[in-house]
This record gives C-alpha cells, sequence and structure tokens, in this order.
C-alpha cells in the first residue's frame, strides 16, 4: 500500500519536533570552558592552601635567618668576652666591652623581630625599652643610683632604622653613665621619641648632669662614641643637636618610613 505523503502542515509540525534544544554546557565548549561550581571551588581552595603553604614557608624561613644572626652575633659577644679573661690593660678592656655592647644592641632587634608576627617592622618603644634595661643591667652603677625615664611613642621602624638608632641611643646613654655624674647629684637619665605629623621623628636622649666642658665639640670630637653617632646619623640623612642647659640634651631628628 502507497503511504500518504504528509501535509505541508504535518511536515512542519514535524520539523519543529525534531529540532533539539540547545544544550548549555555543550554550548560552552566552543566558548569559554564552563567549569561546574564545585569543581571551581576545589580548585580555587587548591590554589589557596598552596599560597598559605607558601606563605608559612616564607616565614619559617624568616624566623630561621633571624635565629642564626643572633646565634653568630652572641657568638661573636662571647669571644670578646673570652678575649677579656687575656687582656691585662683597663683601655682594652673598656674597648672590648663597648663592643659586646653595640654587639648586644644589634642582637636584641633580631630577638625582636623573631618574637614578632611581622618580620618587616619592629615596635620601637618595646624594642628600646628591652635595650635600656640592658644598658642599665650592664652598667657600672655600683656607686649611684640613676632614674631612667621613658616617654616614646607607639611606631614602627624598619630592621635598618631600628638598628641605626639602638646604637646611637646606646652611645648616648653610655656617653651620659660614664661622664654625666661625677659628684653626688640625683641621676636622672631621659629617652624619649614623638610621633610627628609631618613625618619628622625626634628621639631625645638628656641627662641632669654636669653637661659638655665648654671647650668640647660634639661634631668635632674623635672619640669612638661621637664618631658612630655622626656616622650612624648621616646614614639617616638626620640632624644631631647638642643643648647643654640643665645638662646635657641630644636631639636626633630624621624622616623614615615610621607607621
Amino acid at each position: 500500500m502507497r503511504k500518504k505523503k504528509p501535509s505541508p502542515r504535518q511536515s512542519l509540525k514535524q520539523a519543529e519536533y525534531g529540532r533539539q534544544k540547545p544544550d548549555k554546557k555543550k554550548a560552552g565548549k566552543r566558548g569559554s570552558p564552563m567549569i561546574p561550581r564545585g569543581e571551581e571551588d576545589q580548585k580555587r581552595a587548591a590554589v589557596e592552601l598552596k599560597i598559605k603553604t607558601a606563605l608559612r614557608e616564607k616565614d619559617g624561613l624568616i624566623k630561621e635567618i633571624h635565629h642564626r644572626v643572633i646565634n653568630h652575633l652572641n657568638l661573636i659577644y662571647n669571644i670578646l668576652y673570652f678575649q677579656k679573661q687575656y687582656v691585662e690593660d683597663k683601655r682594652c678592656i673598656a674597648v672590648l666591652e663597648s663592643t659586646q655592647k653595640r654587639i648586644k644592641s644589634i642582637a636584641l632587634v633580631h630577638e625582636h623581630l623573631n618574637r614578632s608576627m611581622d618580620f618587616n617592622q619592629v615596635r620601637f618603644a618595646e624594642y628600646i625599652k628591652g635595650l635600656l634595661k640592658e644598658i642599665m643591667r650592664t652598667a657600672d652603677r655600683v656607686k649611684k643610683k640613676i632614674t631612667l625615664k621613658t616617654k616614646i611613642d607607639a611606631v614602627s621602624v624598619d630592621l635598618t632604622t631600628a638598628i641605626t638608632c639602638g646604637l646611637i641611643v646606646h652611645e648616648l646613654i653610655d656617653n651620659s653613665l660614664k661622664h654625666a655624674f661625677p659628684d653626688d647629684r640625683p641621676a636622672e637619665i631621659f629617652v624619649g621619641l614623638k610621633d610627628p605629623k609631618d613625618g619628622t621623628y625626634a628621639i631625645t636622649v638628656s641627662d641632669n648632669g654636669i653637661g659638655l666642658p665648654s671647650n668640647v665639640q660634639w661634631h668635632l670630637s674623635n672619640t669612638m662614641g661621637s664618631f658612630l653617632v655622626n656616622t650612624l646619623t648621616e646614614n639617616l640623612r638626620g640632624d644631631l643637636a647638642v643643648d647643654v642647659n640643665n645638662g646635657t640634651s641630644f636631639q636626633l631628628r630624621f624622616r623614615s618610613s615610621l607607621q
């Protein structure tokens, strides 16, 4: 039996029924691939885990570096200590002891960073207070009680600035301890740091001692301490002012990346 040909209307309907609806997932293959949400989250989590792991490894390496620096500085400190046992000249012993103290002031910065969660910046108030405690602990104060006062704002400095300022503060305080109080007056040393708004920072180290002799010019002095302070001030691109009224007051002003 001959089959009937479909009418034009039937042919049109069959053609419409025969059309397939576009598959969104398959359509994406021609353009940008569409990743299922679950798979995309997994990939993102894997990337985040890799980043966190890399950061932990980096922090561990930095901590290890500071730890090794501390060990090396302590080794040098101890070598100088043992060297003193074989020296009889008092001036040589004094030089070795001063060098030990300078090394200790540098080591304290690395010890501070080793305990910190931020390896890029040093909390200056905490570091300086630790440094002052160490200076006063090792100072020869048997015959005189010295009062130490501080007023240090909460600022942070980079590692190089912290070491430089720490050495300057150490030298100025050491100078006061050695020369400012030959008599029986009540001895007082002050250390301060203000956090100004214009970006220029001022560190003050002062005492109520006898003051500098009138014939002494600090900037022209040929002692190791003054040479170090002047050189480190130049490294900071700062200025050091000296006031000899009512004792001696040093003020170091410099611009830095303090925050």
